[in-house]
């Protein structure tokens, strides 16, 4: 009784699919019921979501149909949306993983949970990437397309774009009296008005379908999705490549290798990725990438704030050697009674040197301020002495001194 609600469940509930697998599954489903398994079932032991954690890569696998919850033990295995959700949010919270990688095979699934799961990687705080392995159909198109980057290799099949729902033909004829005000309740999947009904439920379920899609290629039209994976069918990984669907064809070790090369072969890295998640564990909040970029902020001020500083004491520099020139220039310009025009212009030298020179000059010279090689110590003694001279007599002119 049970077993025949779960079947009554299953096949009036719609499905992300591919058709040939779902023929299989409703065929193995009735011969587990007749008591005859049939040989197509293959029990995975639980293993139809695995963890693995690769250097700094969360490899996460996901093997078979999907379903929103674990049917494992009963007739199929599936990996439920319940499992990859635990294993996305597992992999979000660890400190040491920086990618999420997706290792695929899946037929499809149900439409029941999948867009909370899809949402779980498109919203994603880590890089998310997919390896579509044998098959990415259906309910894998919808649920993986938000990664960053999908790979495949040479014999993956991609596509099935499309919904389904499966109905047994019924053996006997089966009645069903409804409440007077509730006539759509029951369906009865052998008239064209009820096929109607579920045909245009389909149909907006593959439109919610085809909108994710576009979102996440969104240089396809609808139409061109559409076309491109043969109206419900299914292509090989080099024609989507070819159609921008996948990033790269490729073994599956050969991608985690590179990913793991690229992040954490380094042993110095894998080291500073332990060491900060330890840091934080004791309550340090930054990084190492922080701290290092605050470093870097802060050699960037200072040398900014350096050259200040050096622009600064030049500036200084330059009016200590002007206040040096001036004073200079007042200084031997008073003790040589030098004209004021004089001392004036000995203050535009830039040297105290050229200031005291120019000033013996113009006293030696009469007043006049003359070109030529520098003095020489002797030249302004004599024109000490001739300044001296020069104010001894000009006081006895003033004050009528006789000699």
């Amino acid at each position: 009784m049970k077993f025949d609600m779960t079947l009554a469940r299953l096949m009036a509930e719609p499905f992300l699919v591919e058709p040939n697998f779902a023929n299989a599954v409703l065929d193995n489903i009735l011969a587990f019921r007749e008591g005859n398994p049939s040989d197509t079932h293959t029990e995975l032991a639980n293993e139809s979501v695995t963890y693995q954690l690769v250097g700094d890569v969360a490899v996460i696998g996901v093997d078979g149909p999907m379903y929103k919850k674990d049917m494992s033990g009963m007739c199929m295995s599936v990996a439920s949306y319940d499992q990859l959700i635990q294993a996305q949010d597992k992999a979000e919270k660890d400190r040491m993983v920086s990618k999420i990688l997706y290792r695929v095979d899946t037929p499809g699934g149900s439409v029941a949970g999948l867009e909370e799961f899809r949402q779980r990687i498109e919203d994603s705080s880590k890089e998310v990437l997919v390896y579509a392995e044998n098959t990415m159909a259906s309910a894998g198109m919808y649920a993986f397309t938000p990664a960053k980057k999908i790979y495949a290799n040479e014999s993956t099949v991609l596509g099935s774009i499309g919904v389904i729902v499966m109905y047994e033909e019924p053996k006997s004829k089966t009645f069903a009296i409804v409440s007077s005000s509730a006539p759509n309740k029951y369906c009865n999947i052998e008239s064209e008005e009820c096929k109607s009904k579920i045909q245009n439920r389909l149909d907006q379920y593959e439109n919610i379908f085809l909108s994710k899609l576009e979102s996440a290629f969104p240089d396809k039209s609808r139409e061109q999705i559409v076309q491109d994976f043969d109206r419900g069918g299914t292509i090989f990984a080099q024609e989507a490549k070819n159609l921008g669907y996948v990033t790269d064809i490729m073994p599956f070790q050969t991608l985690l290798r590179s990913l793991v090369e690229d992040e954490t072969l380094s042993s110095e890295k894998t080291a500073n990725t332990q060491l900060q998640a330890e840091n934080i564990d004791k309550g340090f909040s930054m990084t190492v990438e922080e701290l290092q970029a605050q470093l870097t902020d802060a050699n960037t001020t200072i040398e900014a704030k350096t050259t200040e500083i050096d622009g600064l004491t030049a500036t200084i520099e330059g009016l200590n050697k002007v206040s040096a020139v001036a004073k200079m220039a007042v200084t031997v310009g008073m003790q040589l009674g030098a004209s004021q025009e004089n001392i004036l212009a000995a203050m535009e030298e830039d040297s105290t040197e050229k200031a005291e020179n120019l000033l013996y000059k113009s006293v030696m010279s009469g007043g006049a301020i003359t070109t030529g090689e520098d003095l020489s110590d002797e030249d302004k003694a004599k024109a000490t002495a001739k300044a001296e001279d020069d104010a001894l007599m000009e006081y006895a002119q003033k004050h009528k001194v006789r000699g």
